[in-house]
């Protein structure tokens, strides 16, 4: 993977690399399309486009700097990624995204009332606001004409239920899901892990723990 001098900022360690979640993914992307909601600056979403030769993505990225790394970042690897500078979530529209000014944690941006960001580094870290849009994910799918979506990666820091929620007709004809599940970021949007294990099951997803606070989920029979 190349990483552009910009995209380092954000990934001071080469985060994204080619770990066990990003082959996981890449297997099953299978030259499809995947979807990405929270890219920041996408080092997952490419990493996981090239362990999948052919494929492509749509990125929904409301930072505007990361955003723009993102563009940066997928054309220095010369693959398809289409970016949303939305946000997701269970209803559509307007929001105040906040998030650490250091890039190395702005991937802990979050449209709750009141985040706390203390945990990225063990400290209180100086954060901005940015007006944002939310948008479902049912309504963007069916404004792009319903396409079919191998793979979705969600890392929101706490509206994951939300945007299974926001997803549910796009969600009944995609097999292979990768979530973020974090207990203190669910909080604050009111939400429990129990709760969003719920909506995986009402939604047909089986799981395993991916990592520390991931899951990688999949139909039964896939």
């Amino acid at each position: 993977m190349i990483w552009t001098e910009e995209s380092r900022k954000y990934c001071p360690h080469e985060l994204a690399g080619n770990p066990p979640f990003v082959e996981w993914m890449g297997k099953r992307l299978k030259g499809g399309l995947m979807v990405d909601c929270g890219a920041n600056v996408g080092a997952v979403c490419v990493a996981t486009l090239l362990a999948s030769p052919g494929s492509r993505a749509v990125a929904f990225e409301p930072q505007e700097r990361a955003g723009d790394v993102l563009i940066d970042l997928a054309k220095a690897n010369r693959v398809d990624v289409t970016l949303i500078r939305k946000a997701v979530g269970g209803k559509p529209g307007p929001a105040m995204l906040k998030f650490p000014v250091d890039p190395s944690i702005s991937g802990w941006g979050s449209i709750a009332e009141n985040p706390d960001f203390t945990e990225a580094k063990g400290k209180p870290v100086k954060h901005t606001r940015q007006p944002c849009e939310v948008v479902t994910l049912d309504a963007w799918w069916a404004e792009a004409g319903k396409p079919e979506v191998r793979v979705v990666k969600i890392d929101c820091q706490g509206a994951e239920p939300d945007i299974l929620e926001g997803g549910r007709e796009m969600f009944a004809g995609v097999p292979y899901l990768f979530i973020e599940e974090h207990g203190p970021t669910l909080a604050e949007h009111g939400h429990t892990i129990a709760e969003m294990r719920d909506k995986l099951r009402e939604l047909g997803y089986e799981w395993d723990r991916a990592s520390k606070n991931n899951l990688r989920c999949w139909k039964k029979g896939e």
